[in-house]
């Protein structure tokens, strides 16, 4: 039996210009690749708020127990290696990510942080907003912004740094639909942030 990389190969040789595809073939294609997208972008929705909501609870225990017993730095410290050694296929146990999920629990209080605009962020992003953000609402502006735009994480810590949340007049929507200079959020053109405003709202309602 012809292993995957020589089908792959045979396949190849096919001239699909020879072959009379249905009128309708594009329009079904394009359609099975948008819901393929979706399912993809879907699923890695659900499994990254799933890993923002055990990072939470992990930071929450910590939090009541430093609270109530007076957990300090070096036993945080060991229980990150303890369970880096209880779970040594899972990454993210490192003692900086425990310092911030801790952190992160603190300046969320509410259980429900998959509900929010920070559940819906990577990992990486969140720890961004930790590490160059004290306020509250400073987070949860660039958290809703990074979502709405689909910020990467640099685009995210370019604008933090900026704090373009500062300016006067200046909204979430509007950041995203208008774009900013080059500098901050590496956006080339109103065009092209449009075009990225565009796509996630497509997708969104895509995978409704």
């Amino acid at each position: 039996m012809a292993g995957l990389s020589e089908l792959g190969s045979i396949m190849g040789t096919v001239n699909t210009s020879e072959l009379a595809l249905p009128d309708d073939y594009p329009r079904l294609l394009a359609e099975l690749k948008a819901q393929i997208r979706s399912a993809q972008w879907t699923a890695t929705r659900v499994v990254n708020t799933a890993l923002i909501k055990l990072y939470w609870a992990i930071g929450k225990a910590i939090l009541d127990r430093q609270k109530a017993e007076g957990w300090g730095a070096r036993v945080i410290d060991r229980l990150s290696d303890d369970l880096c050694a209880a779970c040594p296929d899972m990454r993210g146990l490192s003692r900086s990510n425990i310092h911030y999920m801790r952190q992160m629990a603190a300046a969320w209080p509410e259980p429900a942080i998959g509900q929010q605009p920070v559940g819906q962020l990577p990992w990486g992003h969140v720890t961004v907003l930790l590490g160059k953000l004290d306020e509250p609402d400073a987070m949860d502006w660039y958290a809703r912004a990074a979502v709405t735009g689909g910020w990467s994480r640099n685009v995210l810590a370019g604008g933090s740094e900026q704090r373009t949340d500062e300016r006067p007049g200046v909204t979430v929507f509007a950041c995203v639909l208008d774009g900013v200079p080059d500098r901050t959020f590496g956006i080339r053109s109103r065009q092209d942030s449009c075009a990225k405003l565009s796509e996630h709202l497509r997708v969104a309602f895509v995978a409704r």
